[in-house]
């Protein structure tokens, strides 16, 4: 396929600048300082900032008028590369300052837009593109352990991940994929669920029952998809776009360093998997018919990692519908119209059937199914906000990349374009809950070619010169510099490099304790992370189970819940026990007086019961 020669121009990144400082404005006078010093809202120092706002974004445009003598200038020798690298030294400090991270963001991301000018401006030449690829490598292999560290070590009040714990192992305890915790209506498999989650409960009954197994299934299917962004870039772009991709989506603050583990999460390795099948099926030379039925069977399995890969089911059937009237307003032959649409239905049939006879029917049917998802993801909890992203840098450098490939135009970039455009359809018609693991994956691709082609030169092998080098390296060093300074927990990576173990878990060491207050006959409520401390206690009930107690026994007094469940113990864990108006009537009632009181990791815990 014949590149264009449209490459990355100065004029395009002055503006790219010129928007992220645009982008950067509600972030920065969106906040709000303790002691309101200036115009009421800001303090002195956070002004300073605010000032220096202001000059760049002046500067930037300033830097627009006079791009014609700013190139002149900066397109004359000098020790560029040095004068880089020793302005990179007071920003990786800056990293592991205390100053607010919207402030390292701001200062991070105009320092690599300078950067960037400064390269596309710089003389090019060929270079050692194995020994960039050996360094940017030696970074992400380097920096990946002090992750996994973190990602391992990081315990957050996180109910959720107990949750889907809970869920994961009921086939195992009770027969059933259900949250028995919240006294839940038994079911085979609670609807909108996927086996999936038996799947976890699995490594959790019988590898290692702790909440590090999910933090560990999660990063694992990170790195899958991952390796997907390599994959589908590779296909589109080449194997040197490929590796920028992959490299920027390591150092990412969208996946790794979202740790608990949640089923939506794995959604990540499901788009791009899904996305490389449509991808080869229209650009591979053989067996394509296969790889239109594995897009449309995968896309209906990717419901049991969960149930908002319904996102995928329609947002791949309307590329494919699309496709087909685009080839109906072409003229192109039947044969070719057809067989797309035919061999992709037919793998989603195969699909529906296994996920209804494995899903629905186990669920009660279909009307039960349907009736159980409107009431409880009926309502959409969050608008999807496709233009922001939680990191600012990572976000100019998103829009850069999209905004290339749409400038492009390539037979190539309207595949991709494509695809995306359908499968945020399929998101904003299907998804009520505001989830981005589904679509976020994606939104990393283009960055290689950018790096790649729009950094190109005429007589260069693409990827190999200097400016593409140069490119690369300095978005791979600030996007590390952040991931050291903003997500890395030194003190855990510190203590873990010490002793040579992990530390345990909250409700580990917790349980440790408890055990002495707590009998194998106690009926114990308390917080849904109590799991982690009693995962083979019999009688253990989540303290927010009440609503859905109440709908399962159709009890109008949430108290009355408590009366047929009978507690025996009360745990109350500080900040982490929601205690409802029907277990606080029940305690009442009952006459529960704190038995035992003790601190765990600095975390106050009390026990309840009737009779010390």
């Amino acid at each position: 396929m014949k590149l264009n020669a449209r490459n990355l121009t100065l004029n395009a990144l002055l503006l790219l600048a010129i928007v992220g400082q645009i982008l950067s404005t509600q972030i920065l006078w969106g906040h709000t300082s303790a002691s309101g010093e200036v115009l009421g809202v800001y303090s002195k120092g956070y002004a300073v900032v605010l000032a220096l706002h202001i000059a760049l974004s002046l500067g930037w445009i300033a830097a627009f008028a006079l791009r014609k003598r700013l190139k002149g200038w900066l397109s004359r020798p000098w020790p560029r590369g040095w004068v880089l690298t020793i302005s990179y030294i007071p920003l990786l400090l800056l990293w592991l300052t205390l100053f607010e991270e919207v402030i390292k963001q701001y200062v991070a991301l105009n320092w690599l837009l300078l950067a960037l000018v400064i390269v596309v401006c710089a003389p090019d030449e060929r270079t050692q593109w194995r020994r960039w690829l050996m360094g940017g490598g030696i970074i992400v292999l380097l920096l990946l352990p002090l992750v996994l560290i973190t990602v391992l070590t990081i315990m957050r009040f996180s109910p959720d991940e107990a949750q889907y714990a809970d869920m994961a192992t009921s086939p195992f305890r009770v027969g059933g994929l259900y949250s028995r915790l919240w006294m839940r209506t038994p079911y085979v498999i609670e609807p909108g669920k996927g086996w999936s989650l038996a799947a976890y409960g699995w490594v959790l009954e019988n590898v290692w029952y702790d909440i590090k197994a999910g933090r560990l299934w999660n990063f694992v299917v990170y790195l899958l998809a991952i390796a997907g962004i390599g994959a589908i870039a590779a296909r589109l772009y080449g194997r040197r776009a490929a590796v920028v991709s992959v490299f920027i989506a390591a150092l990412s603050q969208t996946f790794i360093p979202v740790v608990d583990y949640r089923p939506n999460h794995q959604l990540a390795a499901a788009v791009v998997l899904l996305t490389f099948t449509a991808i080869q099926a229209r650009l591979g030379t053989k067996r394509r018919g296969m790889w239109h039925a594995l897009t449309g069977l995968f896309a209906t399995l990717s419901m049991q990692l969960h149930t908002a890969g319904v996102v995928f089911v329609l947002g791949f059937s309307v590329f494919y519908v699309t496709e087909f009237a685009l080839n109906i307003v072409r003229r192109r032959p039947v044969r070719e119209m057809l067989m797309p649409l035919l061999w992709f239905g037919i793998g989603a049939g195969i699909g529906s059937a296994v996920y209804y006879v494995f899903n629905i029917a186990l669920s009660g049917g279909l009307q039960n199914y349907v009736d159980f998802l409107l009431t409880t993801r009926g309502t959409r909890l969050k608008t999807f906000a496709y233009l922001r992203w939680p990191s600012l840098i990572e976000w100019v450098i998103i829009l850069a990349g999209f905004a290339f490939i749409a400038w492009r135009r390539r037979g190539a970039d309207r595949l991709f374009l494509g695809i995306l455009a359908s499968v945020l359809v399929g998101v904003s018609l299907m998804d009520t809950q505001g989830y981005t693991h589904h679509y976020a994956p994606l939104y990393f691709v283009p960055i290689g070619t950018l790096i790649a082609d729009g950094f190109f030169t005429r007589g260069i092998v693409r990827g190999t010169n200097w400016r593409s080098a140069a490119a690369a390296a300095c978005i791979v060093v600030v996007l590390a510099g952040r991931m050291l300074g903003s997500f890395v927990a030194w003190d855990n990576v510190t203590v873990v490099l010490q002793t040579g173990t992990l530390p345990p878990y909250l409700y580990a060491e917790m349980g440790e304790t408890l055990a002495q207050a707590i009998s194998a006959d106690d009926v114990v409520v308390g917080t849904h992370q109590l799991l982690w401390s009693f995962p083979d206690h019999e009688h253990l009930y989540s303290a927010s189970a009440e609503g859905t107690a109440m709908e399962r026994w159709g009890l109008s007094d949430p108290s009355a819940v408590w009366e047929r469940a009978a507690p025996t113990v009360i745990v109350k864990v500080d900040g982490q026990t929601d205690v409802g108006p029907g277990l606080e009537d029940y305690m009442a009632r009952h006459d529960f007086q704190m038995c035992d009181a003790f601190v765990v990791q600095g975390i106050a815990v009390t026990v309840y019961r009737e009779s010390c």
